[in-house]
């Protein structure tokens, strides 16, 4: 693997988890309006996804 495609790799990897965190700080900070805006979109899928979701306070590093 060329060091190209591993930064790529690298790169993805960190995007999707930048993008769960920020759903999880969504889902912790207005529960609400979250399930309000996301649960039509994932219908049936929301329940698994919320599984998904880690605690903000326990993922963020300060």
């Amino acid at each position: 693997m060329k060091n190209i495609d591993k930064y790529k790799e690298d790169l993805k990897n960190l995007i999707v988890r930048g993008e769960m965190l920020y759903r999880s700080m969504q889902y912790e900070c207005h529960p609400e309006a979250f399930k309000k805006r996301v649960k039509p979109v994932l219908n049936e899928k929301y329940d698994s996804f919320l599984k998904k979701l880690k605690p903000f306070k326990e993922t963020y590093q300060s």
